[in-house]
């Protein structure tokens, strides 16, 4: 509901802004300029919420990983098998970012930096790499870097497993857990406010660029698409190479759980259906099969990270920031340990935190996000396609090491 009221309000605040940009008076021209101020508001509430959130979930979901790990043989190889895929996909992510920057069709410079990011723009490689261990977690923290507050969420949460784990009472990682549960409550809270936001910001988009508004919104949208839609023909591969399943078969058994994706964007609704494929149609093992569609409804989000590090590139190719290896490097493991921590949350706070992140680290100011975000309609059925693909392929990896298992 509040994806289509973001929309709604995007498409609102451009005609609006367009028409008054035109033909509207000074006073009013002032009215909704002043608006802009409700928008950062609502900016930096999101903003404060955003080290804390992700130190947390991080950290939270370092200890839970790690315990799931001593849970069996079974989960171990679903999750080494759910990390590889995403390592895939991050990387998929970056090289089709690049490959789309060198094909020229993407303006750069058509989007001008905010003179109060120009200070904060992307560093050399060395200052990028020394940057991730920062002398000073609190300050940079501050600072808004975000990469630097998840390697040490993760260092963290490797030791409060390491150190507390065993413990029956648990402290550390139940407090971890409720900061965590807290963190996600405000954020759902201040979301609930985004159409408001979105409607400022795009009126002033409106006012400010013209009709060059609709240009960068559409590139946006359409090189998510086309990054999403390579990141899903991989999936089909790992189920043919690595899974051993036919690709005819596949694509058949999964169209059934794809179709109530696509009416619904949800793999939660699609799991009933996805077990049925895995068991009835590729014959799959049951109780592996089970078990790994879903452990994947509930912690793998294959596209994501492909395409937030796709879109922060394009992003910062139309703000005319270079992108450099380095960059790309470092976004492939955070944008992984980004989609593994943000598993718990909704949607809209999935893409907020991915897209945060990816265009903190190529140094990107984070006013266009509101409006990005409106339009994740389309992609949304994109994603939510290719996580059901993703799923059943991982089924078919596992499923076809537990048959090798079992009859070695």
């Amino acid at each position: 509901m509040i994806g289509r009221l973001n929309l709604i309000a995007l498409v609102l605040g451009l005609a609006v802004g367009l028409l008054i940009a035109h033909y509207g008076t000074p006073q009013l021209v002032d009215l909704v300029k002043a608006m802009k101020l409700v928008g950062d508001l609502w900016l930096n509430l999101l903003k404060m919420t955003l080290v804390p959130l992700i130190f947390s979930l991080v950290a939270a979901s370092t200890v839970a990983a790690l315990s799931q790990m001593d849970q069996g043989d079974l989960v171990r190889r679903t999750l080494v098998a759910m990390a590889a895929l995403l390592v895939l996909a991050a990387a998929w992510g970056g090289l089709s970012g690049q490959l789309l920057l060198m094909s020229g069709l993407i303006p750069s410079g058509l989007l001008a930096m905010p003179a109060a990011a120009v200070a904060h723009a992307a560093p050399v490689v060395g200052d990028l790499v020394k940057g991730l261990v920062p002398s000073n977690i609190v300050a940079a923290a501050s600072d808004g870097a975000l990469a630097s507050v998840s390697i040490f969420a993760l260092l963290f949460g490797l030791f409060v497993a390491r150190t507390q784990g065993t413990r029956p009472d648990r402290v550390l990682p139940n407090l971890l857990d409720h900061m965590a549960q807290a963190m996600l409550a405000m954020a759902e809270w201040i979301l609930k406010a985004a159409p408001l936001a979105v409607l400022c910001f795009s009126l002033n988009l409106a006012m400010t660029m013209g009709a060059h508004v609709a240009s960068f919104i559409l590139i946006d949208l359409t090189c998510i698409i086309v990054v999403l839609t390579g990141v899903i023909a991989l999936a089909y591969g790992v189920a043919v190479v690595f899974g051993g399943q036919p690709l005819a078969r596949f694509a058949i058994a999964s169209l059934p759980a794809q179709e109530v994706g696509l009416g619904t964007q949800s793999s939660l609704a699609a799991l009933p259906l996805m077990i049925e494929a895995a068991t009835q149609r590729l014959n799959l093992p049951d109780v592996t099969s089970r078990l790994v569609l879903s452990l994947s409804v509930a912690l793998f989000r294959y596209t994501s990270a492909a395409s937030a590090i796709a879109g922060a590139m394009v992003m910062a190719h139309l703000y005319g920031q270079p992108v450099s290896l380095a960059q790309i490097a470092l976004a492939i493991p955070t944008a992984i340990l980004v989609s593994l921590a943000s598993a718990s949350i909704p949607g809209m706070a999935t893409v907020y935190a991915g897209r945060s992140m990816m265009f903190s680290i190529f140094g990107l100011p984070l006013d266009l996000i509101p409006v990005l975000v409106a339009v994740e309609t389309l992609p949304d059925i994109f994603k939510t396609v290719g996580n059901i693909v993703a799923d059943l392929a991982l089924a078919a990896v596992v499923g076809r090491g537990a048959v090798s298992s079992t009859e070695g």
